[in-house]
């Protein structure tokens, strides 16, 4: 029997319609908060990922008001608390507030980065080989050759979806954590400035480090909407005050970060440096280097920087984010840097994961720890230059700035 080629095509479509039914009813948007946290429970990440795709909001709560991760946190279940934060799950919403210090603290303590089980990813591969394979037999059928490709599956980050199709509700814009969201009790300070919008791999390093203070009072700032600006060279930070008068998003994490005990700045590797939005960012701070007209409370703060590149090539991002930590005068700058090989935190081996936690904990554990003044290098640069404003530039205004806080005398912005 003699079959056209475009009915045989016809045909072949429609079996590879109803082969691939079943996958399709597995993706679909889990109806209840049940069927979500029990997706998570078991580690399903590829299952709540198409569910986002499909409209199911991730940070959607219970009849008690908790998200699937305070439940997760509530039933000490650690591979549900891993998925939901994996998936893209705010990973301090509201309801922390209502879980008691301790359960929360010894949650964090024991909580180990799990990796997710892709079944659902691994269970639509074999739909689509299936699927292919007899679309490629029936077509062999009618023109006597031919074959079946397999169709490749395609994992979309939720991140990426949430800056292409608007934040999730309870968050600002392009997906950013809203300031103060993440207050847990009253305790350190920290001021965090990510050099992206997105959610990524940088930022989920910087989680990874903020999970494990959970003490901690954490005001976050999104670049470039938190600080859109860029320097006009209008030189009133270096003639007048040492403060930005030209953006007053620049002003605004100002007084985050002098409020705060650590500064904690983040940024992707683009070209080889920082974010060109990080970049400006540091650019409205000049005026407030050293050699200019430092402030005094800088000198009692700590610092940590993060990046993160595809290859090792992550280290002048580091560079540039903390020469200026420390020309502000922060004490103690720590760094954290990452040759990922990836640009997706869902695919990042076990192995990997478990060293970020690994370094994350050792710098939370140094942040922990109280700040008796400024380190070596800090003092070193605050003599050389206090050297240079009583003896060379002591006629600038840079110089009467230290000489009106009495640091051309004895006294000493730590002290």
């Amino acid at each position: 029997m003699q079959i056209s080629f475009s009915k045989a095509l016809l045909l072949a479509t429609t079996s590879f319609s109803m082969i691939t039914v079943s996958t399709a009813n597995a993706y679909l948007s889990p109806l209840s908060f049940q069927e979500m946290y029990a997706h998570a429970s078991k580690g399903n990440l590829s299952i709540l990922n198409n569910a986002i795709l499909r409209g199911m909001n991730i940070n959607a709560v219970n009849s008690d008001g908790d998200t699937g991760i305070c439940v997760a946190i509530r039933r000490n279940d650690h591979i549900a608390y891993q998925s939901l934060r994996n998936a893209g799950a705010h990973p301090h919403p509201p309801c922390v507030n209502n879980i008691s210090q301790k359960q929360y603290k010894k949650f964090m303590v024991d909580h180990r980065p799990y990796e997710p089980v892709y079944t659902a990813k691994r269970s639509n591969l074999w739909w689509w080989i299936g699927g292919a394979a007899a679309v490629g037999g029936i077509a062999a059928l009618a023109g006597g050759g031919g074959g079946g490709v397999p169709r490749a599956h395609v994992h979309v980050d939720p991140h990426l979806r949430q800056l292409r199709g608007g934040p999730a509700p309870g968050q600002g814009a392009c997906g950013a954590v809203p300031e103060k969201l993440r207050t847990e009790a009253p305790g350190m300070k920290v001021c965090v400035v990510y050099g992206t919008e997105r959610k990524g791999c940088t930022w989920h390093i910087a989680q990874e480090v903020l999970s494990r203070l959970p003490e901690a009072e954490v005001t976050e700032f999104f670049l470039p909407r938190d600080c859109p600006d860029s320097c006009v060279s209008c030189f009133r930070c270096f003639n007048e005050e040492n403060r930005c008068y030209c953006s007053q998003g620049a002003r605004r994490i100002l007084d985050a970060m002098l409020k705060a005990d650590v500064i904690l700045l983040t940024s992707p590797v683009y070209a080889l440096h920082v974010s060109g939005q990080m970049k400006t960012f540091l650019d409205h701070y000049c005026g407030m280097w050293m050699v200019h007209k430092p402030n005094g409370a800088m000198f009692g703060k700590q610092g940590v920087v993060i990046a993160s590149a595809a290859g090792p090539v992550y280290r002048a991002a580091l560079r540039e984010m903390k020469d200026s930590l420390d020309f502000w005068g922060v004490a103690r700058t720590y760094k954290l840097g990452f040759a990922l090989m990836e640009i997706s935190w869902d695919r990042l081996s076990p192995a990997l994961k478990q060293k970020i936690a690994r370094q994350a904990e050792r710098t939370a554990a140094k942040l922990r720890r109280s700040v008796n003044g400024p380190g070596l290098k800090a003092r070193m640069l605050f003599y050389g230059i206090r050297l240079a404003q009583k003896h060379i530039w002591k006629d600038s205004p840079d110089a009467k700035w230290w000489r009106d806080h009495g640091w051309l005398g004895k006294e000493r912005p730590w002290e």
